[in-house]
């Protein structure tokens, strides 16, 4: 959840900085690669990231989950609520 609402939410800028944040561990995922879809609530975004397989999965969940409110929001360009 980010702070805003989804009239101003520049999802393509969001999408590149996402991939800017998972190049580090996922050097095969692209930024062509990660849907994002935003609704209304502040900002609920859904970021679908294919992974190879599982084992990859709970690696990007692991790496995400390690940051805090703060470093997500600084890495996104955005302000973090929660996730």
């Amino acid at each position: 959840m980010i702070a805003g609402d989804v009239s101003s939410f520049e999802a393509e800028k969001f999408r590149e900085s996402l991939g800017t944040v998972l190049a580090g561990t996922f050097p095969n995922v692209t930024t062509q690669d990660i849907t994002i879809s935003a609704t209304s609530a502040s900002v609920a975004v859904k970021a679908i990231v294919p992974m190879p397989n599982a084992e990859q999965a709970a690696i990007g969940v692991a790496a995400l989950g390690n940051l805090t409110v703060t470093e997500l929001s600084s890495a996104l360009g955005v302000s973090v609520e929660a996730f």
